[in-house]
């Protein structure tokens, strides 16, 4: 099995490309020039954003809110990602904002 290396990444995004019904869903990381894209099931895209959502919610529990995790994700964030989203193919939707950082609670 081969294991690939981004510390830190410089993107970690979820994904789809096609059509409702028809769809493929990735993971991508990326970072120094390459990138990496794996393809999952819809329904592992969701498991992880839901954790990765709790993750983050237990950090801001834990630190008594003084962590640096932030609430919402800033207004940088949506114009990269509409960018990645036009040069890669790959649309980011509502199950990948928390790994993109734009989750809201």
């Amino acid at each position: 099995m081969a294991v690939y290396t981004y510390d830190p990444p410089e993107r970690f995004v979820a994904g789809a490309v096609g059509q409702p019904g028809e769809r493929t869903f990735y993971l991508q990381a990326s970072g120094s020039g390459r990138v990496t894209s794996v393809a999952l099931e819809k329904v592992q895209v969701s498991r992880l954003a839901e954790r990765l959502d709790e993750l983050l919610d237990d950090e801001l529990r834990n630190s008594g809110g003084r962590s640096s995790v932030p609430a919402a994700a800033p207004a940088s964030l949506d114009k990269a990602r509409t960018r990645h989203e036009a040069s890669s193919g790959l649309a980011i939707g509502p199950a990948a904002q928390v790994a993109l950082g734009t989750r809201t609670t």
